[in-house]
């Protein structure tokens, strides 16, 4: 199974608590009853580690921690560094865009003008009237 370690950075122990629980998949609601907070104060604690880490979001912060080398995966017994994990990001990435840019091959067809197959099925112009006839 796999670890999630916080290395020394510039953040505060509480911060490097919300941090590591939030990566490890616990909600606010969780993390509050682990601190000993109510829900608002892990809030707050969240938008000002996500202003630390210039982060969007939660999930923002968390990627941005992982680049950033403040947070590190630990499998088994090998120390998975903050470089494999920025390549993986970025294969990913580009994954999902060459998806999207090759749009074509998924690019739904175009309704044809009439139902009529046209070479069943021929129309013949004759004394201002149109004539169907059975090719």
């Amino acid at each position: 199974m796999n670890e999630i370690i916080c290395n020394e950075s510039h953040l505060d122990t509480t911060d490097q608590q919300v941090l590591l629980a939030h990566a490890s998949g616990m909600s606010s609601r969780d993390i509050a009853k682990q601190l000993g907070t109510d829900t608002h104060t892990v809030q707050l604690l969240e938008r000002e580690l996500q202003k630390k880490l210039h982060a969007r979001s939660m999930a923002h912060a968390i990627g941005q921690a992982f680049i950033g080398g403040i947070l590190t995966l630990r499998k088994a017994t090998e120390l998975i560094e903050g470089e494999i994990i920025l390549k993986t990001l970025c294969l990913v990435i580009v994954t999902g865009c060459l998806m999207d840019a090759h749009g074509e091959a998924n690019r739904t067809r175009s309704p044809m003008r009439n139902n009529r197959n046209p070479t069943t099925v021929m129309r013949v112009m004759r004394a201002g009237r149109n004539l169907e006839l059975d090719a």
